[in-house]
């Protein structure tokens, strides 16, 4: 094991055993120690340069149910952007009037619906960001009381 920011490529292992031995895994992969699949320990040298951008072990990006669950919205979103496509040019195929007057039609309605949905949109967002100033302030709180009872605690000492 090296010191002070020093490029760890060892790996250092101890292996459970049939006889229930504690596991402890140990390796450095793109500037991160990573102890049993979790990040400890960042190597400064390797993480501000591109290999930073390979890293996935210990990070988020390694949990394979989110990669599906991203597989199945890109596929739910890419099959409801292809039936808007074609009822949409269906629409416009079957329409009497001109394309482009069939077209700020439907730009002008989509225009309404946004327009309509900002308030129902902010009114959310207010909602989540009153909750988060909340949590924030409470644990900000907590805090400073166990902070002011332990400098009162040191001084009455």
């Amino acid at each position: 094991t090296g010191t002070d920011g020093a490029v760890h490529d060892e790996e250092e292992r101890l292996i459970h055993s049939k006889t229930g031995s504690l596991k402890n895994e140990r390796r450095w992969t793109a500037g991160a120690e990573l102890v049993e699949g979790k990040i400890v320990r960042y190597d400064m040298g390797r993480i501000v340069s591109l290999l930073v951008f390979i890293m996935k072990q210990g990070t988020i990006f390694d949990c394979r149910k989110l990669w599906l669950e991203q597989l199945v919205l890109m596929i739910i979103a890419a099959v409801s952007g292809l039936l808007m496509y074609l009822a949409f040019t269906y629409h416009i195929q079957k329409d009497d009037r001109d394309p482009e007057e069939t077209l700020d039609l439907a730009n002008r309605k989509l225009y309404e619906f946004a327009t309509s949905i900002m308030g129902l949109v902010t009114f959310v967002l207010g909602l989540f960001v009153s909750l988060v100033v909340e949590r924030w302030w409470r644990l900000y709180k907590e805090g400073l009381d166990k902070l002011q009872r332990g400098v009162t605690f040191l001084v009455s000492t």
